[in-house]
């Protein structure tokens, strides 16, 4: 039986965090993802999916030194080099990467507010939707969430984002 908190990937378990950093990346939580991407370094190691992730979120995030880091490191890493030196000559030229599409869009999403304690599924996709409401992911995660949780008021009270986004009721 599914539970509401599912959708987020809420459990404890140690695989959940490397699920959870694409999850939060997407949804523009960029601390969350951030935060289970150091996790799941922790408990499996400097695998480089989870390296080349940690590199573009510290851009995201304007951490440039740090994603610097992690980009050398990944040039030692066969299949990850092209890529990462890619990234390093970007960022030569232009260390904001202004015109590097995804990771706009990430800083689009990203919240105004940053919460410095997880939120529960409400809260937070509330949060995101607060900051930008053009945020479909995190749209569609808050009426599946309701949906659910049976929450019957809340589905119903929030139909006007769906709408916004084109869906038709």
């Amino acid at each position: 039986v599914q539970k509401p908190d599912d959708l987020l990937l809420t459990s404890d378990d140690v695989p959940g965090h490397w699920y959870k950093v694409d999850l939060y990346l997407e949804l523009g939580s960029i601390n969350m993802a951030l935060h289970h991407a150091t996790e799941a370094i922790a408990f499996y190691g400097e695998q480089p999916f989870l390296v080349k992730r940690l590199a573009l979120i510290n851009l995201v995030l304007g951490n440039t030194g740090t994603a610097k880091i992690y980009l050398r490191f990944l040039t030692s890493i066969p299949f990850q080099a092209d890529w990462a030196n890619d990234y390093l000559r970007r960022l030569d030229l232009d260390p904001t990467l202004s015109g590097d599409e995804e990771l706009t869009r990430w800083r689009q999403l990203a919240p105004t507010r940053n919460d410095l304690i997880p939120l529960p599924a409400e809260p937070m996709l509330l949060s995101l939707l607060d900051s930008h409401k053009d945020n479909r992911m995190a749209c569609e995660y808050l009426i599946a969430h309701y949906m659910l949780s049976r929450n019957l008021q809340g589905l119903a009270g929030n139909f006007y984002r769906l709408e916004a986004m084109g869906w038709k009721s």
